[in-house]
């Protein structure tokens, strides 16, 4: 498996742009400049301000 191939089955990528983020301390992207969270019951990268994981369906806090 290719690095951005494990990197987008850890869900280390934007969900906007598919490009790789920085992970520390928070998840963000530098193309798009949007901040982002983790899924706890996934551990998918979300969009900061969603109120529930589109994959799994799990209310974020």
């Amino acid at each position: 498996m290719k690095r951005s191939e494990e990197t987008k089955e850890m869900g280390c990528v934007c969900p906007y742009c598919d490009e790789e983020i920085a992970l520390n301390p928070f998840p963000y992207c530098r193309p798009c400049q949007v901040e982002l969270r983790y899924c706890l019951k996934c551990t998918i990268v979300v969009e900061r301000k969603a109120k529930v994981c589109p994959q799994c369906g799990q209310p974020l806090e």
